[in-house]
């Protein structure tokens, strides 16, 4: 992306350097837009922005950029470190300590979502997972994570319906860690969970195959849960057996070919 690399180049231009909300919005625009990124220009953008004296720059500006490299799939443990840091310290230089948040909930959500991202695998080392508990930590400081005020999909209850029909265990959930579901099956043995959540629309204006970033971010978050089985919105008139029809056959390819271990 060309206006990306001017950006870059402009980091080491004196009088001309970009101011830091310029860096994160250019940033979340590429994310939202998925527009194609050289990883070298988001380092770069990265780098400067941390580097620049933070009294230019308001906390939104770090929550955007973590959140933007994460869905981008660029975030690196050590930039969100870094971001974290700096928040910490320009809310410490404002004198903001005695509040119950040091950001406002769409930026904590934001770095919260970020820290889920780079969260390790279960195969992951020690080390790695004592090195995501520090950035935990060091968020926590900030903030808790803001409670999810998602409402549910108006086709959810009836895919509850369908689940108890088809006699599998489930916990009905609106939302996992503030992402839309429908519904998780947990299985009695070793296997994956089953994160049932709906299709989203939620697409680029000019090309409605594409998803925005936001969606896609969502989804492979949820791929990290469980197997994700994404389903079309029921439709208005279609009861419970119909859904359980549709529904079975997507099951059963994400359970392995097999449901019982996923039946009460």
């Amino acid at each position: 992306m060309f206006m990306l690399g001017r950006m870059v180049a402009l980091c080491h231009v004196p009088g001309q350097q970009p101011a830091p909300q310029a860096i994160s919005n250019v940033l979340l625009a590429c994310a939202e837009l998925r527009l194609p990124v050289k990883q070298a220009d988001i380092e770069g953008l990265a780098a400067f922005l941390l580097s620049i004296d933070r009294q230019r720059a308001v906390k939104q500006d770090y929550a955007n950029t973590a959140w933007s490299l994460a869905v981008l799939g660029h975030l690196r443990p050590a930039q969100l470190e870094l971001l974290l840091d700096q928040l910490f310290a320009l809310s410490v230089s404002c004198r903001e300590l005695s509040g119950p948040s040091l950001l406002k909930d769409v930026g904590l959500k934001q770095l919260y979502q970020a820290l889920e991202w780079l969260q390790p695998p279960q195969s992951a080392s020690i080390q790695q997972e004592e090195a995501w508990l520090k950035l935990k930590g060091k968020l926590g400081r900030l903030g808790s994570r803001p409670a999810c005020i998602t409402d549910p999909h108006p086709g959810t209850q009836l895919v509850c319906s369908a689940l108890t029909q088809l006699s599998l265990r489930f916990n009905a959930t609106p939302t996992i860690s503030g992402y839309r579901t429908a519904a998780v099956l947990e299985s009695i043995g070793s296997g994956a969970a089953i994160v049932v959540a709906f299709e989203s629309k939620t697409c680029l204006k000019n090309k409605q195959s594409r998803l925005v970033g936001s969606e896609l971010f969502r989804q492979q978050i949820l791929k990290r849960k469980g197997e994700l089985v994404l389903l079309a919105p029921p439709k208005a008139g279609v009861g419970a057996k119909e859904v359980a029809e549709y529904m079975e056959p997507f099951l059963t390819a994400a359970a392995g070919g097999y449901l019982a271990a996923y039946r009460l």
